[in-house]
């Protein structure tokens, strides 16, 4: 029915509703009480921001005509929009507070990355995302810290240093093979990161 309305409503031209029913419809997924809706409303997120990455020329700061066969293109969200949309809308909250699940938090980068390269992606939210590290169920514990390592190329300096800290705060009784595997690898994002900003 969902998928009727937008198609009714694309060829009515009104691309603005209808992309705004859909990021409607997704805040609704992502509030139910069943895990797999709330998975199923951050893959629909997800695949958003992959479309808006493609239709948003950001350097021309314009739309482009960039279309999918068989699916509907993004049209009035733009890159910034769907930035603070996720923000004003407590997405991050809802991923790493409400919805703890180590499948949502696995499915979550596209969405954290896109806030990292934004730098919106505060010390208040790495804390968020770092309470999962810690004390939680083993798969939490490491689709966490798989996260946190692959955001690490783009994380900014002060980004960079908080993790460290936070692993430096890590009991050496509590360290395990996984837990030096991430550091190890870490540490080599890290690297690689400041390497790059010092061209």
């Amino acid at each position: 029915l969902f998928d009727t309305l937008k198609i009714y409503l694309a060829r009515k031209n009104n691309f603005k509703t209808v992309e705004q029913l859909e990021l409607v419809f997704i805040k609704k997924l992502l509030n139910c009480n069943k895990i797999e809706h709330k998975i199923k409303g951050l893959e629909e997120l997800n695949k958003i921001k992959r479309k808006v990455g493609l239709a948003y020329n950001k350097e021309e700061n314009k739309q482009v005509a960039a279309c999918e066969k068989g699916d509907l293109e993004v049209y009035w969200i733009t890159y910034d929009y769907l930035v603070s949309w996720v923000l004003n809308n407590e997405i991050l909250e809802t991923i790493f507070i409400e919805s703890i699940h180590p499948e949502m938090i696995r499915r979550s980068y596209p969405i954290v990355s896109m806030l990292v390269r934004e730098d919106k992606l505060n010390k208040v939210y790495l804390e968020i995302i770092w309470n999962n590290a810690r004390d939680a169920h083993e798969d939490t514990v490491r689709a966490t810290l798989e996260l946190i390592q692959k955001l690490a190329v783009y994380l900014n300096m002060g980004s960079l240093q908080f993790v460290f800290k936070k692993v430096n705060e890590i009991p050496n009784t509590d360290y395990d093979e996984f837990l030096l595997d991430f550091l190890k690898d870490y540490t080599f994002s890290a690297m690689k990161n400041y390497s790059h900003r010092e061209r």
